[in-house]
């Protein structure tokens, strides 16, 4: 009998647990292990190194952002300045408006009105534009405060009876709808005074914005030169800025590429730092010598770049750019005195409150004049926009001259005008349009 062969023997499957080959099953926990409290530590400690340095370049990145941004607005603004010149031809008047025919007891914007008003029909804002041109409804006064017309018999009393007091600022209080171009500049009740126009900020200044019912702010300001008592003035020869008149570009003889239109300022904030606040009630002698009597004077000799805390002497308030619609030097304009991020001091603007002490006059035109500087939240600069529509970087440490260099004060000189070149170096030199100085291109 035949048999047949045995079949070949299959090699062990690898792993399995026949006997005599293969491998025995693995025993839990002999290859496999957690990570160790020290690994652990290692790898979280990796982790924040690469946050730590990552985390500057971010925020870097962000920051390059907001100042493009910035920049961008500025260059806007020259454009909007620019077609307002090509239409009126002049850029709008830096302090004007509606005055009530000289008569108190008529409401009016005081001839307070900025240069941002007039401009806003050229800053992609024609409905506002439309809302300040013509009649509004005032908001009715009751007991807790504004409210919407109508509705309330003793708000509409109350509202009539107003008429007859004075508001803690001294002017009238006023019953009736707003007139046409707006009440005060710092009526906050008034709508389109209001009305934050985005244009009008720059995203790295992180202040918060004004409440409900406070005016809007600004980041921008207008050049009113280099002669602090020219501020506020129909005759201002330095800058490009006039209480009640134009500026023409042919008045700007030093050069259109020379001449500063527009800087930026940080927005008040309160604090004690000095480009967002502004020293008041300061003598006339800031301008004989601004370095002793505003920059020493107000300044934290500790700390550089506030104001002294200590000093019962130094009134400060949060002005720069506080609102947007008013005019008065010290909300919208600047002077090429003191560099960049710099204090600001102004000449009178306090009164005595109830306690007897000194605080802010919030009617104060400050026509006694002042040292307004530029500012802002960059580091170590500012953007500033020339007349001819280019933006430029301006360093706080800019050629500034002779911080205390005096300014001719006697009546006669300031109105004859010719002052000469500045004497704040190239920073003052940019200020001025018409002194007859080379900048050299800077």
């Amino acid at each position: 009998m035949v048999q047949s062969p045995c079949p070949a023997r299959r090699p062990p499957v690898r792993g399995s647990n026949v006997a005599g080959g293969g491998n025995p099953p693995p025993k839990v926990g002999a290859d496999s292990r957690g990570f160790t409290a020290l690994e652990l530590a290692s790898v979280l400690a990796l982790i924040a190194v690469l946050v730590s340095l990552l985390l500057p370049a971010v925020q870097q990145s962000r920051e390059r952002a907001r100042a493009m941004q910035c920049v961008n607005s500025l260059t806007n603004l020259g454009a909007a300045m620019h077609h307002y010149h090509a239409v009126h031809r002049g850029f709008p008047i830096a302090q004007g408006g509606t005055d009530g025919g000289g008569d108190p007891t008529v409401e009016s914007n005081a001839g307070r009105l900025s240069t941002f008003v007039p401009l806003t029909p050229y800053l992609d804002a024609p409905p506002l534009w439309e809302a300040i041109r013509t009649s509004q409804a005032r908001p009715k006064l009751n007991e807790g405060g504004w409210d919407d017309p109508g509705g309330d018999p003793y708000a509409d009393e109350l509202y009539e009876e107003v008429a007859d007091d004075t508001e803690d600022d001294g002017r009238p209080q006023v019953a009736g709808p707003f007139p046409p171009f707006g009440p005060h500049p710092d009526e906050g009740s008034y709508e389109p005074w209001a009305t934050q126009l985005p244009i009008l900020l720059c995203p790295s200044d992180g202040a918060p914005g004004p409440a409900a019912g406070e005016v809007a702010d600004t980041n921008y300001v207008l050049n009113w030169g280099d002669h602090g008592l020219y501020n506020g003035r129909s005759d201002n020869p330095r800058g490009v800025a006039k209480a009640g008149g134009v500026v023409t570009l042919d008045e700007i003889t030093d050069g259109l590429g020379n001449t500063l239109l527009m800087s930026e300022t940080r927005r008040g904030e309160g604090g004690w730092a000095f480009s967002a606040n502004v020293a008041v009630g300061l003598p006339a002698t800031i301008f004989d010598d601004p370095q002793t009597n505003c920059v020493a004077a107000v300044g934290d000799p500790v700390e550089p770049g506030f104001y002294g805390q200590t000093a019962a002497a130094v009134v400060t308030a949060p002005l720069r750019g506080d609102r947007w619609t008013d005019g008065a030097v010290a909300y919208t304009g600047f002077n090429t005195i003191l560099p960049p991020g710099g204090p600001s001091c102004v000449v009178g603007g306090t009164r005595t409150d109830e306690a007897g002490g000194t605080v802010v006059n919030p009617a104060a035109d400050f026509a006694g004049g002042g040292i307004l500087s530029a500012g802002s939240h960059h580091l170590n600069g500012v953007n500033v926009l020339l007349a001819d529509g280019s933006v430029r970087w301006i360093a706080n440490e800019i050629d500034a001259g002779d911080p205390h260099a005096g300014q001719p004060t006697d009546p006669a000189a300031l109105a004859a005008g010719d002052l000469g070149e500045s004497p704040y170096g190239l920073w003052g030199a940019l200020g001025t349009r018409a002194a007859g100085e080379l900048t050299g291109g800077f």
